[in-house]
């Protein structure tokens, strides 16, 4: 269920659609695998290695609580900030997967 590869983020990376809502960007591409998967992005500039990895628990238990309702594609999440809550990370993958099947 997570992008691992350099290669594959490459792939998201190049022909995705980014969208950019609240503190983060989420760049989506639809996938083949039948199943949504997760990659992040955590830059430097959001902070110290504590709330980089705070961060990136916090979008993948937004992703966990969301998978079964965003369909088959391959999600990158690129946090510009630190989010307010697991919810609001939650509404932000949601709407993404949303506008993105539109």
């Amino acid at each position: 269920m997570r992008i691992r590869a350099e290669r594959e983020f490459a792939e998201v990376y190049r022909t995705g659609r980014r969208v950019k809502l609240g503190p983060m960007v989420v760049i989506l591409q639809p996938n083949r695998l039948g199943h949504p998967r997760l990659g992040i992005s955590a830059p430097k500039r959001l902070g110290g290695a504590v709330v980089r990895n705070r961060v990136k628990r916090m979008i993948r238990e937004a992703f966990r609580l969301s998978q079964h309702e965003l369909g088959a594609m391959d999600i990158v999440c690129v946090p510009r900030s630190v989010p307010e809550s697991v919810d609001q990370v939650a509404r932000i993958l949601k709407d993404a997967a949303a506008r993105v099947e539109k």
